[in-house]
């Protein structure tokens, strides 16, 4: 298995392109990923955002936002 952490900033956020403003400027976040084989684990945990309501990883350079690769979620999360 491979196993990936990241710690996030609401502020890093990149819209699309002509879209409208995104993202919680001021939330953190912390995401643990397990890869292996076809399969994709993770856990997320976040502060100073609103219910998330949709996650998805996205391959490109910094500042750009890329096409999505991995969809995690496509519905808001339940509150709570």
């Amino acid at each position: 298995a491979t196993f990936f952490g990241s710690l996030m900033n609401g502020a890093n956020e990149v819209p699309v392109e002509g879209g409208p403003a995104v993202g919680d400027k001021d939330g953190h976040a912390l995401a643990l990923m397990r890869i292996q084989g076809n399969e994709v684990s993770y856990a997320f945990t976040f502060t100073g955002v609103q219910t998330p309501t949709l996650g998805h990883l996205h391959k490109g350079v910094k500042g750009v936002n890329g096409d999505v690769k991995i969809p995690f979620f496509t519905e808001k999360l339940e509150d709570g």
